[in-house]
């Protein structure tokens, strides 16, 4: 509905989470690293603040760790009150691939050449993503290295959280809004439909009052599901309609839907949609001229 990619900004006629909590009383705080989650395309609305910076990862801007210590800042800022709603936006495991040395040296199986960290500097200098085995290995190492430094990150924060005394009263949702391409089906630097680009890992941590262990019904969450579960978990109604569905639903409720996800892709010129189940994915193109590809 946004179309961020093309520049525009978010539809004001459509009420975010994080105005609906500030609503209610919570306070909230937001930490956008990419280019996606500028302030322009209306992605500060709803938080009493939201720190915008572009993460680069060469020189340390913007990096996991200094994310989480503008969280925990914003924290002590506050008094450690309850009632604090955060959203952190983390650019780690996106190339180019750039993860702190610690990380590197366990994967990194190759020369360091600065070019092969960047996709694009190598694309531009190549002509071309062809890579021969040993540097698509040297991609996925640098990959896996980011992963884990992300992982340390947020393993270092919910530790902070426990310290404090508030882990167990927290709702926790840790995603990544997409997967990368390592020549499955497209060039690294193309984002498409295909399972590895848009089947991502998910994992929430309900509050310890709601006694709700952890599950797997077998169906497909999308990232839409997260705004209903959050409202449900809270017993608040969004002034717009919003899509998802809670995932606080019992068993039943939830097998009884159809376990389908759709996904979209919209860029520039051309428009991409998906279906999917845990089988199959069907994935339709189609230019703006009307043509098919």
């Amino acid at each position: 509905q946004h179309h961020p990619r093309l520049q525009q900004s978010l539809d004001k006629r459509i009420t975010l989470l994080p105005e609906m909590l500030r609503s209610v009383g919570y306070d909230t705080y937001g930490c956008g690293t990419g280019p996606r989650t500028r302030p322009s395309y209306g992605y500060s609305r709803g938080f009493d603040r939201y720190y915008y910076e572009i993460c680069d990862k060469k020189v340390g801007i913007a990096t996991a760790e200094s994310v989480f210590s503008w969280a925990k800042e914003q924290d002590r800022k506050s008094g450690y009150k309850k009632g604090q709603f955060f959203y952190l936006h983390l650019l780690e495991a996106h190339w180019p691939y750039y993860p702190p040395r610690d990380f590197e040296w366990i994967y990194s199986r190759v020369t360091q050449k600065e070019v092969y960290r960047d996709v694009k500097k190598y694309r531009n200098i190549k002509g071309a993503l062809d890579f021969d085995k040993e540097q698509g290995t040297f991609f996925k190492d640098l990959y896996r290295a980011e992963l884990d430094y992300c992982m340390y990150q947020i393993d270092q924060f919910l530790a902070y959280l426990k310290d404090r005394e508030a882990y167990d009263d927290s709702l926790l949702v840790i995603m990544g809004d997409h997967g990368s391409n390592f020549n499955e089906h497209n060039p690294i630097d193309v984002f498409d439909l295909y399972q590895e680009s848009v089947n991502v890992g998910m994992a929430i941590k309900f509050p310890k009052s709601l006694n709700r262990q952890g599950v797997d019904h077998g169906l497909i969450e999308a990232n839409i599901d997260i705004a209903p579960t959050i409202l449900d978990m809270l017993n608040l109604q969004s002034g717009s309609p919003v899509n998802g569905k809670s995932l606080l639903s019992n068993s039943d409720e939830l097998t009884g839907r159809k376990d389908v996800v759709n996904s979209e892709d919209l860029y520039i010129d051309r428009y991409s949609v998906s279906i999917r189940n845990k089988r199959n994915t069907f994935i339709y193109r189609t230019r703006f001229d009307g043509t098919s590809f």
